[in-house]
């Protein structure tokens, strides 16, 4: 292999969201020599993948999927002519910002850039950080590995399967596993919260019946060849451990880990980059700079997100920043407020502000635990400058605020903390109620019906939109379906998904009349492959190419 040395005004590490949305607003900032750099043979990282709807309300104002949203941010950058490097890894980055890549088609490559920003993304914990005793039998995969077979090569995992963790992509894999005809025997989480979205809690869970066992965890594997069951314990909520007597044996033949994302780091933490101890991801300034000059840092690499929107929003942020650094524009003092995490707060991102900021300044941070009737308290050197109410702060749910900088500005610190009425409430309701989605609040709502099963009361709703809620989903549940087609002579199906809600007890038969489809030939997204599917007047249209 060669070694070739170049330079460009901005180098992207990492084609994901975050990478893409960089690109693309650094280009709109005025920045015109940009590569982005990229492992993989094609870009859109995690999002290839997540076949499910719920992608980009916030920032398109449309529910997609994971395909859909990623091919978005692609012809951004494709319209644009910002070249993306496919099939490169970057194995170093200096202090003087030279990126070294390498690849089979172009070998070992240096590249000097002006500047640069980290968007690698995150990965899953794995078995290995969780120190489960008992065998390695086949069968035990994480979530993500999961969802990657199931829906890019239509390969199902496990048919007895038991979930440790409840993340939202766990949750998410589940309902797919039971659209395929998987039995989730149960998904289980340390906590006594679920670190996935309400939503997907009663999508993905409650509408297939599968239990949720809160406090409890897996103290061990059963199994040599393959897993034949896990061993199931209750969880003191005060220390976090097992408790002993309370060992359960559940079979199985799968093993599913949603335990949590990591910022993939190894590169920052080699360039020397300081590494916050908190949020696992490069330490920043109110720009997303790092410590290192010039070097930007955005997405699940600087702390795990739970929606794409805010990693895009975050990445468009850094591309913007990297114009001004690469202008000369906005010329800060070396003088900085230092951010801390309070009382309840687990991080917060930024971990400094220049002291001479101006305007608004966003920070971004999550709840140790569930907070109702909550209040985020500002401290400037110990003086409360700010409060802002919340109804309820969620630790699977990022908080975001912005502060005026002029509140803080003559402060030597600034902390963040949680106070509230209600601290540590669990997120299960009784069997007579109905939780309501349409907020991170998840009101519990009981319902009164008539003789003929029509809702004639709701009682519990804070808004008049859990009202609406609660008849809608007792009267006529609806639910978009995501699933997958085969397509004649290729190996891997197409994903697709409903133009519109379907009625949730149609969803069985809807699956059935899509594994009766072929799909002979070319297809683009949106296409329709299954009209009026079960007489609902929906189609069901592509969500990616097959060229």
């Amino acid at each position: 292999m060669s070694s070739v040395t170049e330079s460009h005004d901005l180098v992207i590490i990492g084609a994901g969201a975050a990478g893409l949305a960089a690109a693309a607003g650094a280009y709109d900032a005025g920045v015109r020599d940009i590569v982005v750099l990229e492992r993989e043979s094609g870009a859109g990282g995690i999002l290839k993948q997540c076949i499910h709807n719920g992608f980009g309300l916030h920032r398109y104002r449309e529910e997609l999927t994971g395909p859909e949203y990623a091919l978005r941010e692609m012809q951004a950058v494709a319209q644009r002519d910002i070249p993306v490097f496919f099939d490169t890894t970057v194995i170093d980055l200096t202090a003087d910002r030279v990126v070294v890549t390498v690849s089979p088609e172009r070998g070992v490559v240096s590249i000097a850039a002006g500047a640069v920003i980290l968007a690698m993304g995150s990965r899953e914990r794995t078995r290995g950080m969780l120190g489960i005793a008992g065998t390695r039998p086949a069968g035990i995969y994480t979530a993500g590995a999961a969802q990657n077979l199931i829906n890019l090569h239509g390969i199902v995992p496990g048919k007895e399967i038991v979930m440790l963790g409840s993340g939202d992509i766990g949750l998410i894999v589940a309902r797919r596993l039971a659209y395929e005809g998987s039995h989730i025997k149960m998904v289980l989480n340390r906590s006594h919260f679920s670190g996935g979205l309400k939503r997907n809690i009663v999508q993905c869970l409650d509408d297939y019946g599968i239990p949720l066992r809160l406090s409890h965890t897996i103290t061990a594997v059963h199994g040599r060849e393959r897993v034949t069951g896990v061993e199931v314990s209750e969880v003191d909520p005060k220390t976090k451990q097992p408790i002993a007597g309370t060992e359960e044996l559940v079979s199985c033949d799968t093993l599913l880990l949603s335990v949590g994302l990591i910022p993939e780091n190894e590169l920052t933490r080699e360039a020397g980059i300081r590494i916050d101890a908190k949020s696992n991801g490069a330490s920043v300034d109110e720009t997303l700079e790092t410590e290192m000059p010039g070097v930007f840092s955005a997405g699940n690499v600087l702390h795990i997100h739970d929606l794409v929107d805010f990693v895009s929003e975050e990445g468009e942020r850094a591309g913007k920043a990297a114009a001004a650094y690469l202008a000369g524009e906005k010329s800060h003092t070396d003088s900085y407020v230092s951010v801390q995490p309070g009382q309840g707060v687990s991080y917060v991102v930024p971990q400094r502000v220049h002291a001479d900021a101006d305007g608004l300044v966003t920070f971004r941070f999550r709840g140790r635990d569930i907070y109702r009737s909550a209040q985020i308290r500002f401290f400037a050197d110990g003086e409360e400058i700010k409060t802002i109410k919340r109804r309820i702060i969620l630790p699977a749910e990022m908080e975001t605020v912005k502060v005026d900088a002029g509140l803080f500005a003559r402060a030597k610190t600034l902390e963040i903390s949680l106070s509230a009425e209600e601290v540590g409430a669990t997120q299960q309701t009784g069997d007579d109620e109905l939780t309501c989605i349409q907020c991170p609040m998840g009101c519990a709502l009981k319902v009164t019906l008539d003789g003929e099963g029509k809702v004639v009361d709701v009682e519990g709703a804070t808004c008049p939109r859990g009202k609406t809620y609660a008849k809608a989903e007792i009267e006529a549940p609806e639910r978009v379906l995501t699933s997958l087609v085969d397509v004649a002579a290729r190996e891997l199906p197409l994903s697709v998904r409903t133009d519109g809600s379907i009625p949730k007890g149609l969803i069985p038969q809807a699956l059935e009349e899509l594994r009766g489809i072929t799909i002979d030939g070319a297809v683009r997204t949106g296409e329709v492959v299954c009209s009026d599917v079960c007489g609902t007047g929906v189609d069901v249209i592509a969500t990616k190419d097959v060229l």
